[in-house]
């Protein structure tokens, strides 16, 4: 059996109607495009103010090195 080791982000857009230019933005401003293990990601607009990535790695160990890249992207994300 095996596992796969998944990050999960939840973003709320302050204001509904940048919700589609924000997430462009952030998908082409990615700091690493392909991060070491990572098996598949995904995002899902779960509401006109809310988001949610799904990124899922091949072991615990790449998984806690992508942590940091995730704190960043937070980062840029305040400056939308």
């Amino acid at each position: 059996m095996s596992a796969n080791f998944c990050v999960f982000l939840h973003i709320r857009y302050m204001n509904p109607k940048v919700i589609g230019i924000a997430h462009d933005y952030l998908a082409d401003n990615q700091p690493v495009k392909n991060p070491k293990g990572r098996l598949w990601m995904n995002s899902f607009h779960v509401s006109p103010d809310k988001g949610l990535g799904v990124q899922c790695f091949d072991t615990k160990e790449n998984m806690a090195n992508f942590i940091p890249i995730f704190k960043e992207r937070r980062k840029l994300c305040n400056k939308v």
